[in-house]
């Protein structure tokens, strides 16, 4: 199942008397690849429609949907899980080998920076933030945490030192 199928049945599990325009809005998608989509879940035995009157459909998860939905999941939050640790690691080595210096973040909210925060919370670390790259003094006694790529140029066309913690 592709993450977008998983998406959907979400979707009608919230509302199963959506319309396939309303999803096709929800997922950023053309109504006729929401139609596609949705045949191909009632073709794998995952979705059942059931006609409420000739202008609306049901849609109902069936067991195996609602299993296939499941397994998912709980890949999902397993390789999510598998993300915060080593996203943890790196932040570990980057407080120990950066002991010294002053380390900073983009303030720009994501739930990338949440997780950073709490690890520096929990290490009893301080990191300073950013609202752009330009407020950064260069100096040799700091090291930008960064996982965005424009930031990461930004910090290259300035000589700043920087750690990317996704390489």
């Amino acid at each position: 199942m592709r993450e977008i199928e998983l998406e959907l049945m979400e979707i009608i599990e919230e509302n199963p008397v959506i319309s396939q325009r309303e999803m096709a809005k929800r997922v950023s998608l053309s109504l006729g690849m929401v139609n596609i989509l949705l045949k191909q879940c009632v073709e794998k035995g995952f979705v059942k429609l059931e006609n409420i009157n000739t202008r609306t459909v049901k849609y109902i998860l069936t067991p195996e949907g609602i299993n296939e939905k499941a397994k998912k999941s709980i890949n999902y939050i397993k390789f999510a899980y598998s993300r915060i640790k080593k996203i943890t690691e790196k932040m570990e080595i980057i407080f120990e080998q950066n002991d010294d210096k002053d380390i900073y973040i983009s303030s720009k909210k994501d739930e990338i920076y949440d997780i950073v925060m709490q690890i520096s919370k929990f290490k009893e670390k301080e990191i300073n933030k950013f609202e752009t790259i330009d407020e950064i003094i260069i100096k040799e006694s700091a090291v930008v945490v960064l996982w965005d790529s424009e930031i990461e140029e930004k910090c290259l066309q300035r000589a700043i030192s920087y750690v990317n913690i996704f390489k």
